[in-house]
């Protein structure tokens, strides 16, 4: 039986006063009742603060973290550090933060050496906007409280960061720095690792340098032009270029050693003390936003990187920029004889594509598993059956493959992944920041040849098919596939691919190298169904907005489907894998 003046619920009618009368005393007990409620809900939320904050202390005693191992609590401690704190030595950042807490975490910071072996050379700016007496307070603790932190690293190896946080600073804050770098220096028989940016302060300061007996790993950036016309690297008053780091390039057991500058000059590594043969990772850049502006050199750089690496015997990850030459680089082809790096594992390669050409001629490398191919689209013409023959050679251990080749043909496509039959990650196209520039993805060089644009044939080339026959999918073990360049498929043949990877997957659980952990494809045709569509895999955070992806969603899958000039991550948008699901090295930081 329907309830009272249930013919008028979900309409407009007005009551009129008897209605109303007989409405109010349908609605006096109820009413009666709720208020009764709201008043025991008082009592309750009264009872529940009372007990509470009776039992605080109680509860408080019986705290899990109290309980925690102090082995366990180290853990935790080394664990929490920020990768980029926002401010050097802030109070609010590990391991400041846990002097803080209670006394015996504040005792467990301080007899933790480990927790200290990471110092900043640096002034935080935010000490100079105070009065000038707060500055004249301030800046005698920050540097008393750096004093302290170098004490309690003990005769641990230290790791330093020496940069401005800012391009330019007043006066105190040179001259705060120049004291800050002071105090690092006297630890240089302890440094195990240097970040140096390169500025007239940290330059004077470190120029001479001795005691660096413990130094393995050097960065050196710069915003000037790091290679001076002359190696007058004892010339007073030079400071700011590579030769400011004459001391610190000699150190005997350097292992890996990265430049990055703005590149106006040719390296001349050779010129300078480094242990070359000792050396496990080079990289030699210049910033890619510098490289259109960049002069031409009159000597094939190709040249004097292989006169390097003909002598880092122990190589094995290397990253290099190459400039373009006057001269054309196939004039030197012919007194080249090949270099072997036997240990090379990873390699990064970009810049002009002659001289990248050039150099992989020249080169042996039995033992690579990692190669970005990166040429600059600006700097030269392009070709691509140079890569492909490397790729035929030493294509078949090669399980992470990066390229960006604008005009490869699609036989030459098919060559490169029939090369590589290892394959975990692949990557075709040029990076995703350039996709995010505001005028959209590059120009794709100097050539009559069009460019590649990737189809179904591609995608079905990749797409496993019988286990049974690894013949009709050369590259089966792909977990990751990555592709930039722009893109006609259709969503059979997306959810084609989907479902074979997991099938491959579900068949023998024994075989994680084949499950498929992240599909990217960015520009995409306007007409494509998924278009503009981010979703993180994994069992927590999956909400998928279309039902044909839901199961490989569930299954882990990252899917990215992005159509031509996205300079945004569209909605929805669940955040990035940690850490990026991959095998790169370090070349894939933002930075390259």
């Amino acid at each position: 039986m329907d309830p009272p003046f249930a013919q008028f619920f979900n309409t407009n009618h007005i009551p009129t006063e008897e209605e109303l009368d007989q409405i109010n005393e349908l609605l006096r007990q109820d009413k009666s009742r709720l208020a009764n409620i709201e008043i025991e809900l008082q009592a309750l939320e009264k009872e529940k603060s009372t007990i509470l904050n009776r039992t605080k202390p109680l509860r408080a005693l019986t705290s899990l973290i109290r309980r925690l191992p102090t082995p366990i609590m180290e853990a935790i401690f080394l664990f929490s550090f920020p990768s980029k704190p926002n401010f050097p030595n802030s109070i609010g950042d590990p391991p400041l933060v846990f002097l803080r807490v209670c006394r015996p975490w504040r005792n467990m910071a301080l007899e933790m050496p480990r927790l200290w072996t990471t110092f900043m050379a640096t002034v935080p700016f935010q000490l100079f906007h105070n009065s000038e007496d707060a500055r004249m307070i301030g800046i005698p603790a920050f540097e008393a409280e750096l004093s302290r932190w170098l004490e309690r690293s003990g005769g641990l190896p230290l790791t330093v960061e020496a940069h401005m946080p800012y391009t330019m600073g007043p006066s105190p804050v040179m001259k705060t720095l120049s004291r800050v770098a002071q105090l690092a220096a006297k630890h240089s028989n302890r440094w195990e690792s240097l970040d140096l940016g390169l500025c007239p302060t940290t330059s004077k300061v470190f120029r001479n340098l001795t005691e660096l007996t413990a130094l393995k790993s050097l960065v050196i950036t710069s915003d000037k032009p790091l290679w001076p016309a002359s190696t007058t690297w004892a010339m007073p008053g030079s400071f700011g270029t590579i030769s400011d780091c004459y001391n610190l390039l000699k150190a005997p057991n350097l292992t890996r050693l990265q430049l990055l500058d703005k590149g106006s000059s040719l390296l001349r590594l050779s010129e300078f003390p480094v242990n070359l043969g000792k050396l496990t990772s080079l990289i030699l850049r210049y910033r890619v936003s510098d490289l259109p502006n960049l002069l031409k050199t009159a000597e094939p750089m190709f040249l004097r990187m292989l006169q390097l690496l003909r002598q880092c015997s122990s190589l094995q990850q290397c990253a290099i920029t190459l400039l373009p030459c006057t001269e054309r680089a196939s004039a030197f082809s012919t007194a080249i004889s090949p270099v072997v790096i036997p240990n090379l594992n990873s390699f990064y390669l970009e810049g002009c594509s002659q001289q990248m050409e050039m150099l992989i001629q020249s080169i042996d490398t039995p033992s690579l598993r990692e190669l970005h191919y990166r040429p600059h689209y600006s700097l030269s013409p392009h070709t691509s059956p140079p890569i492909v023959e490397f790729l035929r050679t030493y294509g078949r251990q090669i399980e992470v493959l990066h390229l960006s080749l604008p005009i490869i043909s699609t036989p030459d496509f098919y060559a490169c992944i029939r090369s590589c039959p290892s394959l975990k990650q692949f990557a075709l196209g040029p990076k995703l920041e350039s996709l995010r520039t505001e005028h959209g993805p590059p120009q794709y060089g100097i050539s009559d040849e069009p460019p590649f644009v990737f189809m179904d044939e591609h995608l079905e080339a990749l797409t496993p098919g019988d286990p049974g026959d690894p013949a009709k999918c050369p590259c089966p073990c792909i977990e990751i596939l990555r592709i930039h360049v722009k893109s006609r498929v259709s969503s059979p043949s997306v959810l084609a691919f989907l479902k074979a990877k997991v099938k491959v997957a579900s068949l023998d659980p024994k075989k994680r190298n084949a499950t498929l952990k992240e599909l990217a494809i960015r520009q995409l045709a306007l007409d494509f169904p998924y278009l503009n569509i981010r979703l993180k895999g994994g069992k927590e955070e999956v909400m998928p907005v279309v039902d044909d992806l839901k199961e490989f969603v569930e299954a882990g899958v990252k899917l990215i489907f992005e159509g031509r000039f996205v300079r945004f991550p569209p909605t929805p948008f669940y955040g990035p894998t940690t850490p990026n699901v991959g095998y790169e090295t370090d070349f894939a930081s933002p930075d390259i």
